[in-house]
């Protein structure tokens, strides 16, 4: 039996202003990385034998961080990318 753990991207200076992200490639902010951080230490982690991630740069940075920390094996799929927000992305939630 396998099991899966998502974990989701450290925090971005995107997503502290609640801006619309989509497919943009935001980079994590000092926040972000040092949540990855923290994330590498979680118990979770134990039973886990590797990391699959997107390629936008919050996942990947997040993702490289724990893979670093862990020696976790990283995997970059294209295909796990964010749905395309269009017009929306870069846009602020309370303006919409």
């Amino acid at each position: 039996m396998r099991s899966l753990v998502f974990l989701r991207h450290g925090q971005t200076d995107w997503n502290k202003q609640c801006l619309y992200i989509g497919q943009v490639d935001v980079p994590l902010n000092e926040t972000g990385r040092h949540q990855a951080k923290a994330a590498a230490k979680s118990a979770m982690l134990n039973h886990v034998s590797g990391i699959v991630c997107s390629l936008l740069a919050q996942a990947k940075e997040t993702s490289e961080i724990v893979s670093g920390l862990t020696g976790l094996p990283l995997t970059l799929v294209n295909e796990l990318k964010e749905c395309r927000l269009g017009v929306f992305e870069g846009q602020a939630e309370e303006s919409l």
